[in-house]
């Protein structure tokens, strides 16, 4: 039945959505057959504006059926595909794509994206194989990935997304130290806001993350955001760095636990962002009374008057 109000009505969102299926252990491959056989009516497909797949096992082919014959496609979801193995997006047939979203696709091995007018990017995934020419109409991307395909990334990234405002990174901590990444790194001159994203945390310093802060000179808002591993608080002396930030207006701390990790990154950010007005704290969720505590004890009447402290 469904197939045939596909058939009859031109649709403009087609989401199949499987991840919640009662028969998870048995995937689904959308048929190639099923769309082929309409290559001499594109009538069904042709106002198709929103295309999402979870937990749907679609070939290349599929895929680029519905890129080269949706001519008003906007949004493209693909999330937990096994077959997908090698996606090509090129202009001018997806002009009018402007959402892409691929995640946990764990057999993608090729992404190419020319010449289209992309303004949002997710990706999830753990291999550095993005192929990208004149997108630099993205303006927000959202990426998971390892470290270190994330290090490799960067210079990517500050090349081919130029107007880029608002970038979400998300990466294990591993025992990062003050070489996570190149102090040298390329400036993103239009990001407005970063989201930072460590899983994996231990009580180390987090010095490692700032030269992506430091990369960005008009930064206005910085979220950060710690998932922890390991609990168990260090007592080393906070470590110090200077690194003046004009811009950097309100910062937004998740996961604060209270300890090394913490007392630097903290001290960091509220001695060198001259222009911070709001700090809020969102203390660990799993030991919050204790965190808000070590909070007040290590930042009120220890930060600038001119910024408001907000502990949660």
């Amino acid at each position: 039945m469904s197939q045939l109000c596909i058939i009859k009505e031109k649709v403009e969102i087609f989401q199949l959505d499987l991840s919640l299926s009662k028969y998870e252990h048995r995937r689904y491959t959308f048929p190639f057959k099923f769309i082929s056989s309409h290559r001499s009516n594109l009538s069904p497909f042709v106002s198709l504006k929103v295309l999402a797949f979870n937990n749907v096992d679609v070939v290349n082919r599929v895929v680029n059926f519905f890129i080269f014959n949706c001519p008003l496609l906007e949004k493209l979801s693909i999330h937990q595909s096994l077959l997908l193995t090698h996606l090509e997006i090129v202009g001018p047939s997806c002009f009018n794509l402007k959402d892409l979203e691929l995640c946990h696709c764990i057999n993608l091995d090729f992404i190419k994206i020319h010449n289209i007018n992309l303004v949002s990017f997710k990706y999830i995934g753990w291999k550095s194989n993005l192929l990208l020419e004149n997108v630099t109409s993205v303006l927000t991307a959202d990426f998971k990935m390892t470290q270190a395909v994330i290090c490799e990334l960067v210079h990517t990234f500050t090349t081919y997304f130029t107007r880029l405002r608002t970038l979400s990174l998300e990466f294990g901590h591993m025992g990062m130290d003050l070489y996570f990444l190149d102090h040298a790194l390329p400036k993103f001159n239009n990001l407005k806001v970063l989201v930072l994203k460590l899983s994996g945390m231990e009580d180390v310093s987090l010095l490692g993350i700032t030269p992506l802060i430091e990369a960005s000179p008009y930064l206005q808002k910085l979220h950060i955001e710690l998932e922890w591993a390991k609990t168990m608080i260090s007592k080393e002396k906070v470590i110090q760095k200077k690194c003046p930030h004009q811009h950097l207006k309100e910062v937004i701390y998740s996961g604060y636990l209270g300890g090394f990790a913490d007392r630097v990154l903290t001290t960091y950010l509220t001695r060198n962002s001259v222009a911070l007005d709001t700090l809020i704290i969102n203390p660990y969720e799993y030991d919050a009374q204790e965190a808000r505590v070590r909070a007040r004890r290590h930042l009120q009447g220890k930060i600038p008057k001119r910024v408001k402290l907000v502990i949660l």
